[in-house]
């Protein structure tokens, strides 16, 4: 676990000595609604510092999972899981890839550009079929 901590660190460290030039240098300013400058750096991370702050108890539960049972059982208990988990989860992660890959488009295309309400109406109906869809077969 404690080189999974140590290659994550570094990877990050990487990225951010490496990238942040690049992103320095790309920097474009975007006009608000306010007519304030605003960059596109900062819109993103508005966008997303709520998913950060989630991902930090996914992340928790995850780890917890392999914590307990390593405490609790066996090194070799915590592989069993990991074996387990993927088999369960992947199938189930690709086919969700696949359907987001697959409906994305013709969402976005049915909605337009979000200025006529009949075709972001029609968009929301389509994309809740598909869910009540996809809900009704997880019996």
């Amino acid at each position: 676990m404690w080189g999974y901590v140590v290659a994550t660190v570094v990877v990050l460290g990487s990225q951010y000595l490496f990238f942040r030039p690049i992103i320095q240098a790309a920097s474009v300013e975007v006009k608000t609604p306010r007519g304030l400058p605003d960059t596109w750096q900062a819109r993103i991370i508005r966008y997303s510092w709520p998913f950060t702050t989630w991902g930090v108890f996914t992340w928790f539960q995850l780890a917890s999972d392999r914590w307990a049972l390593n405490l609790f059982a066996s090194s070799s208990a915590v592989g069993f899981f990991a074996v387990l988990y993927q088999l369960g989860y992947y199938p189930v992660t690709l086919l969700t890839g696949m359907l987001v890959t697959l409906v994305s488009p013709i969402l976005f295309e049915r909605s337009g550009n979000a200025d006529d309400e009949q075709r972001l109406s029609h968009a929301s109906r389509l994309n809740m079929r598909i869910l009540s869809l996809v809900f009704s077969g997880q019996r």
